[in-house]
């Protein structure tokens, strides 16, 4: 990390995303790409296909690089990239920001995504060392600041698993109830979702978030203390 953020590196990174090739899906109106989620985008008054129109995709191309080079923070440049990449986005470009910056878009980055806790290029080892890195006061807004402040020595917290989800992943919380949402959103006749729960220290946890409602608490699940029913899979009917 720099002692200052350095946009113009930023820009260069975005520009590299703007450049990768574009992934097509099982669904003609999806694809996946760090700045764009379907085909069909504007061009000159009207919509085009751009993966049958390559000739106009390299316009557009221009076109978006023109406009990144006017941007003058990286807030703006952030929102250009599709919230599945911006994890992804920051950690190449974590080297060009100052601990302040990156402290705050950690925390903007790690609450906008759906599911950060399984990014595929970002595991839950790397974001729980850059977690440890970032300075609180910058990561959480005032509220959350404190919040996490007054929390008691030692918090019970609960992680609800759903189908398919990282059981290790790093967002617990404290209220009971969030869990169990959290767990059983994705159940089926023959899947369903469980809660893990465990016990941790204030020292030991990296954030705290309620921005979205959650009371995220997002801790290393290694730092857990071991109770009667530590990692326990507690059956919700």
């Amino acid at each position: 990390m720099t002692k200052e953020t350095n946009i113009e590196k930023i820009k260069d990174v975005a520009i590299l995303f703007l450049h990768l090739d574009i992934k097509e899906t099982q669904f003609p109106w999806l694809i996946q790409h760090p700045f764009w989620n379907t085909p069909f985008l504007p061009y000159e008054g009207q919509m085009v296909n751009i993966l049958e129109e390559p000739q106009i995709y390299q316009k557009i191309i221009k076109n978006k690089e023109e406009k990144i080079q006017t941007l003058k923070d990286v807030s703006s440049i952030l929102l250009c990239i599709d919230k599945p990449y911006r994890l992804t986005f920051l950690k190449f470009i974590k080297e060009y920001m100052s601990i302040k910056d990156f402290s705050h878009f950690l925390g903007e980055i790690w609450i906008s995504s759906e599911d950060p806790n399984q990014d595929v290029n970002v595991s839950t080892a790397m974001a729980s060392r850059w977690f440890k890195k970032a300075d609180k006061r910058y990561l959480m807004n005032d509220k959350e600041y404190q919040i996490y402040y007054n929390l008691p020595e030692t918090l019970k917290v609960y992680r609800g698993v759903s189908v398919g989800r990282n059981p290790n992943g790093l967002s617990w919380t404290d209220d009971y109830s969030k869990a169990v949402w959290f767990a059983h959103r994705f159940d089926s006749k023959n899947q369903k979702g469980y809660i893990r729960d465990g016990e941790i220290k204030k020292k030991d946890i990296l954030a705290y978030f309620s921005r979205r409602g959650e009371k995220e608490i997002v801790i290393d699940p290694k730092c857990l203390i071991a109770h009667s029913e530590s990692d326990s899979r507690l059956s919700i009917k």
